[in-house]
């Protein structure tokens, strides 16, 4: 009996489940029918128990959820030898808890004790180890929902827990580890646990330094955001590279341009754009000039008395280095050139320059460390961003001529670039960008449908991030057109958008219902009831803080009423709606005597006793003119 169960489930996870005559339901009966003849409930089974277990599985897999419990329920009812079954039993029940939204956080919980049961079990044996990469695996899939600002909180002790675990065991997937940890650093700080953050930012901090140093950009930024860690001990560990000093004072400026400490974002984003491109500040080059010209008199007789000494002793004269950097204040240098000699000792002119050199070495600026060019494009790419959020396209187009000019090769980064220039186009609109004169209009379409083809290129690219930028940048170019005469412009880039942020399942939920409510006005607009009736339900199901929810439910029911042509509605307040929305689609073709007539049948149909008395005193005023 244990082999043909074996053979019936194997066939099931090679051919798949098709009706209930399938090879899994058949494995299935088998077991059901074993386990109930069974004479006594501690009998010994005539087959593997281990079979409930992947029984389980498969059914799972299939969406099968009855059968799933059910095998489940059996395993649990007999004492489970300790193997990696019970620990996939374990987590088999966990993604059967798991919760569907994020509102369901008792849901998760639920979830989250078998899960630990599992993970606990696993890591005690080497052996059952890859359990507890397994666990995580699962354990990030269904907690998904609730890596959104607001709910990240419900995960801060269960995902540490996690990361402990796979600390403990000394999982080599070093990448997945870090992005667990930083996942937790966030969880830690929309759950108010400030000084937990700081600990786990500063171990992540060193473990992403040693193993993914790619990842370290981005604990670096939650460390500067949330204030995790003494800002002057971070810039002394950063200070030794270009990238991370720059990348600081990049996160630096945008924190600081939300809280609205500074004002002058052009002047800060000048400076580190020229500190990327590895410019020299105007500023500091003025400096230098007005350095050098108070030094020119020191300079200058130290030249003639050199002269006159080569003319004596038929030396070469020593150069002077005329592209020196900016010399101290003029109290500096006369300090240092009258400096006392010892008592009948003769200084050569040669070793009073060489003294006024050295003291003149000690003003130099401290060198900037350059930045990689391999950092440069990402750099330039978040300055560009940056300056988009606060209009500033004359930096956006420094910013793309630098990117263009660091010879990318990231199919990617084009992609990107190509958002940016869409934006761009519209920024150099200035102060018309808002407005709707037909030439800022015509500006903002072709961006829209720009950007709509270089989405496109993303979505086949595959880039998750990329696209939800891409969507992003989307939605910003076309909010001022959603407007009755011009939304028409936007139905085709905004169904690319939804359908792109769905498919990979985007956390941007508000966006997200914010963008189908829109489409299903388009669609309203284009008589497609039943679509746009389809996109206020995805808005209703994304809607998870029911921000929208009275507004898309009265939206819904107008649509149903509209779409039941030939049944009446039942309720008086439903049959004034429908004449209202007939005098609005009438407003075009329709006469005013038309329009009043529906208007009048409506007012009848809310409150017929005080809408008579109001006709009778809108005739009894015509009557006395």
């Amino acid at each position: 009996m244990d082999s043909n169960i074996r053979q019936l489930l194997s066939a099931a996870q090679q051919y798949g489940v098709e009706s209930e005559g399938s090879f899994l339901h058949q494995a299935y009966d088998q077991l059901k029918t074993a386990a109930e003849t069974k004479p006594t409930s501690d009998g010994p089974l005539p087959f593997g128990q281990d079979l409930y277990v992947l029984c389980a599985e498969i059914a799972f897999q299939y969406g099968l959820v009855d059968i799933t419990k059910e095998c489940l329920k059996m395993f649990f009812m007999k004492a489970s030898p300790p193997n990696q079954f019970l620990c996939r039993a374990y987590l088999c029940q966990a993604q059967l808890l798991a919760p569907t939204s994020a509102e369901d956080s008792t849901q998760l919980e639920k979830a989250v004790v078998y899960l630990l049961k599992a993970i606990n079990f696993a890591k005690e044996n080497q052996r059952y180890h890859f359990l507890v990469y397994n666990a995580s695996v699962l354990f990030w899939q269904f907690c998904r929902p609730f890596l959104k600002p607001g709910y990240r909180q419900y995960l801060s002790i269960s995902l540490h827990s996690v990361v402990k675990a796979l600390d403990d065991i000394d999982d080599k997937d070093y990448e997945w580890r870090a992005q667990l940890m930083i996942a937790l650093i966030e969880c830690h700080v929309d759950a108010g646990r400030v000084k937990e953050a700081a600990e786990v930012s500063k171990a992540t901090a060193e473990f992403t330094k040693t193993n993914v140093a790619a990842l370290y950009k981005q604990v670096l930024g939650l460390q500067i955001r949330h204030q995790l860690v003494d800002h002057s001990k971070l810039i002394k560990d950063i200070k030794q590279s270009g990238d991370l000093t720059a990348y600081y004072k990049l996160v630096k400026l945008r924190v600081s341009l939300e809280q609205k400490e500074i004002s002058d974002f052009e002047v800060q984003g000048d400076k580190i754009l020229r500190q990327i491109l590895m410019e020299e500040d105007p500023s500091r080059s003025n400096s230098a000039l007005s350095g050098r010209k108070t030094a020119t008199p020191v300079s200058v007789s130290e030249e003639v008395s050199t002269k006159s000494q080569s003319a004596g002793d038929g030396s070469v004269p020593p150069r002077t280095n005329k592209r020196a950097p900016a010399v101290p204040a003029p109290a500096a240098v006369t300090a240092a050139a009258a400096a006392p000699t010892q008592p009948g000792t003769a200084v050569s002119c040669t070793e009073r320059v060489l003294t006024v050199r050295s003291v003149v070495s000690k003003w130099r600026p401290l060198p900037t460390t350059p930045v990689s060019k391999w950092e440069k494009a990402p750099l330039l790419l978040e300055l560009a961003n940056l300056c988009i959020e606060y209009d500033q396209p004359d930096l956006v187009a420094r910013c793309l001529d630098g990117m263009k000019n660091t010879h990318i090769k990231d199919k990617g980064m084009f992609i990107q670039m190509e958002f940016i220039e869409c934006s761009l186009m519209v920024l150099k609109l200035r102060e018309r960008q808002e407005s709707y004169s037909k030439m800022s209009v015509e500006v903002r379409i072709q961006a829209i449908n720009r950007l709509t083809e270089a989405l496109m290129n993303a979505v086949r690219y595959g880039d998750p991030n990329i696209i939800q930028a891409g969507c992003v940048t989307q939605w910003n170019l076309c909010l001022p057109l959603l407007q009755t005469n011009l939304r028409e412009h936007c139905r085709k880039p905004l169904t690319v958008v939804a359908e792109a942020l769905e498919n990979i399942q985007s956390l941007l939920v508000l966006l997200r219902c914010q963008i189908h409510t829109e489409l299903a006005k388009c669609e309203e607009d284009e008589e497609q009831i039943q679509v746009a009736m389809e996109h206020l339900k995805k808005a209703l199901s994304l809607d998870d803080g029911g921000q929208y929810h009275e507004r898309l439910e009265t939206a819904l029911h107008r649509l149903k009423l509209r779409a039941e042509l030939y049944k009446p509605p039942d309720s008086m307040e439903d049959q004034a709606a429908m004449i209202i929305e007939q005098a609005r689609k009438s407003a075009e073709s329709g006469t005013v005597r038309m329009k009043r007539s529906l208007l009048v049948k409506a007012g009848q149909a809310l409150s017929p006793d005080a809408f008579l008395l109001v006709l009778e005193s809108e005739n009894e005023i015509k009557g006395a003119q």
